[in-house]
């Protein structure tokens, strides 16, 4: 496991401190653009692991403008 972002450093950016999450690893930064600030966000779910809706609404509720990736081990039922 574990998450990471890399990013060139002429990308004016930031770290960004996250919520607590119950089952999924993540870590963020803040990139300032023509159009604002946008947040990415990588994040890593185990496969022993279930994707929880409240995870997922503390990251959104971070900003209005997020990008999140990585490995969710999402299943489709």
């Amino acid at each position: 496991g574990g998450v990471a972002i890399i990013i060139n450093k002429k990308f004016s950016h930031s770290e960004i401190d996250l919520p607590q999450l119950q089952n999924i690893e993540a870590i963020a930064i803040k990139i300032k653009t023509f159009v604002g600030h946008i947040t990415l966000i990588s994040a890593y779910i185990p496969p022993n692991k279930k994707l929880i809706n409240s995870d997922l609404d503390k990251l959104f509720g971070m900003s209005d403008k997020i990008i999140l990736f990585g490995d969710l081990n999402a299943k489709h039922h």
